[in-house]
């Protein structure tokens, strides 16, 4: 399986090349016909007699390159987890089956607009996906940060489900669901309940104190308001929560999928997640009339982006995507990829395709979206 990249003026695909047979032919004209929520819109092209599968990309990033090269913390992937949820229930509506779903890290994107994730679905795929699943899993352990407590209790829970017979990822997620609800119903009270300041200390209570309490002593009169209000916005919560959350309730991973006993064991990964340094030799000088400053590169895996925190060297200026593109230190040589970015990498004058790495070499003129370098 060959995956290259494509991108004309108007969108951008992955493309996979392959000799594999499609295992279910009304399952390419589904893809081909419907947008299936949570997976990369599919087309087939033929090239000199060859089937190619493209996959349209446009505004999205690989997982790895959205990242930027940090590892992934809870959030992220929580909204991993509930997306391919999302799919696995959508799926049989379109007579899709969750066995083709390639969860390999170059398959799964990250759309830059709303941060929902996308997932590849291979008509071609041979797989059984709770093992998929699992090994996925296992693969995440080692790419969570593990100095974030809750994304370390997600991952270790979602990883010991995933080894059990007869489980849904709407079982696995359940108490992950359970714990977003009770967090909103938390936060949602902590903003409306708020004890006031002295100065509106009489407004407030002429707005929620009943006039039959003035009678009371002032500690047991606030005791009964907060009660009564903190009840009064529970029950609003509840109301606001079962108009909102949806009802997910995708079908099983396995019917007969048996514990091995040699996974009997839990596994645990200790990983150092840091960058490797070396000493400062290639920087970018800046070309442009935006005053944006020389950008030094001094890791082995640099990001350069519009976001300060999120990537290495930061172009603050229009046109530059979050995370644009990435440079590489590999055997003394520097090495430049664009990362999908929305107005391109170019190198003299050349578009560099998604992923294509090309060798700098002293003098080079490198511009991102408008905005030039020249490598030194």
């Amino acid at each position: 399986m060959d995956i290259t990249y494509q991108r004309n003026l108007r969108k951008s695909y992955m493309c996979i090349e392959t000799t594999e047979d499609v295992i279910e032919e009304h399952e390419l004209m589904i893809l081909q016909k419907y947008k299936v929520p949570q997976l990369l819109q599919t087309q087939v092209v033929i090239q000199d007699g060859k089937v190619q599968y493209w996959f349209e990309i446009t505004g999205k990033q690989q997982l790895a390159d959205y990242l930027g090269g940090k590892p992934i913390r809870a959030q992220m992937l929580k909204k991993i987890l509930f997306s391919l949820e999302r799919a696995c229930e959508k799926m049989p509506e379109f007579l899709l089956q969750e066995d083709r779903i390639c969860l390999m890290q170059e398959m799964l994107y990250v759309d830059l607009k709303d941060e929902m994730v996308y997932f590849t679905y291979l008509p071609f795929w041979k797989s059984s996906f709770p093992e998929t699943f699992e090994r996925w899993m296992e693969d995440v352990l080692r790419e969570i940060d593990h100095q974030e407590k809750e994304c370390v209790e997600l991952a270790y829970h979602i990883y010991e489900g995933s080894r059990k017979e007869n489980v849904s990822i709407y079982d696995l997620l359940e108490e992950v669901r359970k714990g977003e609800v009770i967090a909103f119903q938390q936060d949602f009270i902590e903003e409306k309940v708020e004890k006031p300041e002295e100065s509106s200390l009489k407004s407030w209570k002429r707005e929620y104190m009943p006039q039959e309490l003035n009678t009371q002593p002032e500690e047991r009169k606030w005791k009964k308001i907060l009660s009564t209000k903190i009840e009064e916005l529970q029950s609003e919560v509840k109301e606001y929560v079962k108009s909102k959350v949806p009802k997910l309730f995708p079908r099983p991973l396995t019917s007969s999928k048996k514990e091995k006993t040699e996974k009997s064991q839990k596994v645990y990964h200790t990983e150092l997640l840091c960058k490797q340094q070396q000493g400062i030799e290639g920087k970018l000088i800046y070309q442009g009339e935006n005053e944006c400053a020389d950008l030094v590169i001094d890791s082995v895996e640099f990001f350069i982006g519009r976001n300060s925190d999120e990537v290495d060297g930061s172009i603050a200026t229009e046109g530059i995507s979050r995370i644009h593109a990435r440079i590489i230190q590999k055997e003394g040589a520097y090495y430049i990829e664009d990362l999908n970015s929305t107005n391109g990498t170019y190198l003299n004058g050349e578009f560099l395709e998604y992923h294509r790495s090309a060798k700098l070499e002293r003098n080079d003129k490198v511009r991102f979206g408008v905005e030039e370098y020249v490598f030194y």
